[in-house]
């Protein structure tokens, strides 16, 4: 925003205008991750990737319950679950690299639910040890223990003990738990962080779509929360999860419904104090091993352990109600911004929300054992260092170096070397503790079979459902509206102040969409995306197709959208037009030049991907001229002229080799040929052959063995 400072009447200078720039929060605490870094626990490795911890902690994957290890191997395919199981029994770093359509989201909501069970589980089962220790397994008569049943004052024992009196005693080590060996493990704390909230809520949303699962497949919802600005946040994420709204709820009742609540507790709370009281008798009456199974004691000490749960979950409401009548409002939300965020065992925030007020203030000891970090390749190294400062011993890093990486506003000798994100340094180092996702579930075969081959070393398969039906839709079966397509446009780039456009792809854009619509209906157009690197052929393309009687209304139906590369990022569209743009005499195409930003662009589509550009201006580059004569090979690149009719049905274009599908799927070897897939698209495309390309691979080489 811009304000003004207006001189007085009597001054004859102009006004003053103020432009903010950027904000310095950030870079505040990015500034005070960097010299705190001596101070964390991962330090070592961070320094150095080689001090990656070699031993696997196996007993993490054992505690795993077998239903949801079931459950994982049936619903994810074997690069997803080795990656998770890999990560639940790694100390330290471990990297995911997500190519597109890898479905890295859904592992990392299955990463969260067995990290957390898992957490969870030996966090309850301490607890039980406990009770059976002090009230079942110990002589009545041991003069040490702490409450005695035999004495006349033990139900005031009983009613006074709550869910946090054993939990201190357990921490302190001062009880009789501490000589049997059971000791109280941390109850679950997890992480998880993103560098925008577009990319924490969509973690959030995925999870409470798909819901995390018990042992026995039931879904549960452990305390979450979800840190940062309201209104930076998706409406239901605001409703479901928001610290704010959750502290807000609070200050909705007026002092008649206060009192009536605080009175409701106190009764609930007389009530639980009694079941208590009568199931510590008969627990302390069963745990005789002479009268009942050791499995009824076990049944006992789980019932018992529920009832303190909900004393202690109606005695938190209670206090938090009291906080809210009798503190003033500024006080009562720190004191419940406090209590919410101990109590929650997921916690999501940006990167640069971990080090904001809310979890720094939190008392001394307050931490987190995992912390999850997706769209990390498009993270700083500063900024992935800030959530490290809550004692985390274990990082997962989720991403993909080959798309887009972090967006640095600085020039000069220094800027790539910030713009390196913490998860390519590591790749690049050989950190063995990294993982590809190696099945797409997104892209057309004919779509994938460049990317794969160029910027994943052909490790990239194809999941099942691309060869279903789906993916054959009717325009298919005319070879000008392939899956996957080349338009080659004569055409000169112009220049809007520091923005180009280009309005000859902008015409033929249109032209290419109103020809589909002709020949099958504007139905096949009801998502679109188009794609290019430039914000003013943004502007000239949404003119040119405002200006066509049959597309017009479907940028207002939001069936077309176009924007920019950047925008695109992690999203897909059923169709995607990517216009180039470049076309001049110069030796240079820019930041179109860009692999990472070609990756993104050509990764987007699910059943066709149209690529508008000038060969001429391309080919400068080698990654487009690979992608250019890899595209000529297959049948698949046509050059155009505006205003002329594209080829009909019947009629094909001249090339030098028909099309061939992507020779393999997540069923079989790379090097085979998936002849039984290929016959599904017998009746939309011309016959099939294999070619011969071998480009120059421009990939990280992610760790190929992976460790059962």
């Amino acid at each position: 925003k811009k304000s003004s400072l207006k001189p007085s009447s009597n001054s004859s200078r102009g006004k003053l205008i103020l432009i903010p720039l950027e904000g310095l929060q950030g870079k505040v605490r990015e500034f005070e991750a960097v010299l705190r870094i001596s101070s964390l626990h991962l330090k070592d490795e961070l320094l150095n990737p080689s001090n990656h911890p070699e031993t696997l902690i196996e007993a993490n994957w054992n505690d795993v319950p077998n239903a949801l290890k079931f459950k994982f191997h049936s619903e994810l395919n074997a690069s997803q679950f080795n990656a998770i199981r890999q990560a639940v029994q790694s100390p330290g770093m471990t990297l995911f690299q997500g190519p597109p359509g890898t479905g890295k989201t859904r592992t990392v909501i299955a990463l969260l639910n067995v990290l957390h069970i898992v957490a969870f589980n030996r966090y309850y089962e301490s607890l039980i040890e406990w009770i059976k220790f002090n009230y079942g397994f110990r002589p009545k008569s041991d003069p040490k223990t702490n409450y005695s049943l035999n004495s006349s004052n033990s139900d005031d024992s009983f009613a006074n003990l709550t869910l946090d009196s054993i939990l201190r005693d357990m921490q302190s080590g001062s009880s009789a738990n501490s000589r049997n060996g059971s000791i109280l493990k941390q109850k679950p704390r997890i992480l998880v962080c993103a560098p925008s909230n577009a990319a924490v809520d969509e973690i959030v949303s995925r999870l409470a779509e798909i819901q995390l699962v018990d042992g026995e497949n039931k879904a549960y919802f452990p305390s979450m929360v979800r840190i940062g600005k309201s209104h930076k946040m998706r409406e239901e994420i605001q409703a479901l999860l928001s610290l704010d709204r959750k502290i807000e709820a609070f200050f909705k009742y007026g002092n008649d419904e206060l009192q009536k609540r605080l009175t409701d507790y106190q009764v609930k709370l007389g009530l639980i104090k009694r079941n208590i009281i009568q199931k510590q008798r008969r627990f302390a009456h069963i745990c005789d091993p002479s009268l009942q199974a050791l499995s009824n004691n076990e049944s006992e000490a789980r019932s018992l352990l529920q009832l303190y749960e909900a004393q202690h979950h109606i005695q938190l409401e209670t206090k938090r109600l009291h906080w809210v009548h009798s503190l003033p409002k500024d006080d009562a939300i720190i004191k419940l911004q406090e209590s919410i965020l101990q109590e929650a065992e997921i916690v999501f925030c940006t990167l640069n929300g971990a080090g904001g007020r809310e979890l720094k203030t939190l008392k001394t000891g307050f931490g987190f054992q995992y912390c999850v970090i997706d769209e990390a390749a498009q993270s700083t190294e500063p900024s992935v260092l800030i959530p490290l400062r809550y004692d985390v011993r274990s990082v997962v890093l989720v991403g993909d170096p080959q798309q887009l990486p972090p967006t640095v506003f600085m020039t000069g000798p220094y800027s790539r070397a910030f713009e390196r994100s913490l998860f390519e340094r590591f790749q690049r180092s050989g950190h063995h503790s990294t993982f590809l996702l190696d099945v797409q579930y997104r892209m057309h075969p004919e779509i994938c079979l460049f990317p794969s081959e160029h910027f994943y070393g052909a490790k990239l398969k194809n999941g099942a459902e691309v060869f279903g039906d789906r993916y054959r839709q009717p325009y298919h079966s005319n070879p000008n509206f392939g899956p996957y397509m080349f338009f080659n446009v004569h055409s000169v780039e112009g220049r809007h102040g520091f923005s180009l456009f280009n309005e000859v792809e902008a015409k033929f854009i249109v032209q290419l969409l109103e020809d589909v619509c002709r020949e099958f209906g504007v139905e096949c157009l009801r998502n679109i995306g188009v794609i290019t690197p430039y914000k003013e052929q943004l502007r000239v393309i949404r003119n040119s197709i405002n200006q066509s009687i049959i597309l017009k209304d479907l940028i207002a139906t939001k069936s077309i959208e176009i924007a920019t590369v950047d925008f695109f990022q992690g999203r897909e569209k059923e169709i995607i037009i990517l216009s180039c743009v470049r076309a001049s005499s110069g030796s240079s195409i820019g930041f179109v030049s860009d692999i990472r930003r070609m990756n993104v662009s050509i990764t987007r589509a699910k059943y066709s991907l149209w690529v508008v550009g000038n060969e001429v201006s391309l080919t400068r580059s080698p990654d487009w001229k690979e992608m250019i004569s890899n595209a000529k090979s297959r049948n698949c690149f046509k050059t155009v002229e505006i205003g002329k009719p594209l080829c009909s049905i019947n009629k094909f274009f001249t090339s030098i080799q028909p099309s061939s599908l992507i020779p393999n799927s997540q069923f079989i070897p790379n090097s085979q040929f998936n002849r039984h897939a290929l016959s599904a698209f017998s009746t939309s495309f011309p016959s099939t052959s294999s070619f011969s390309y071998n480009p120059h691979h421009r990939f990280i080489q992610p760790h190929s063995s992976t460790k059962n």
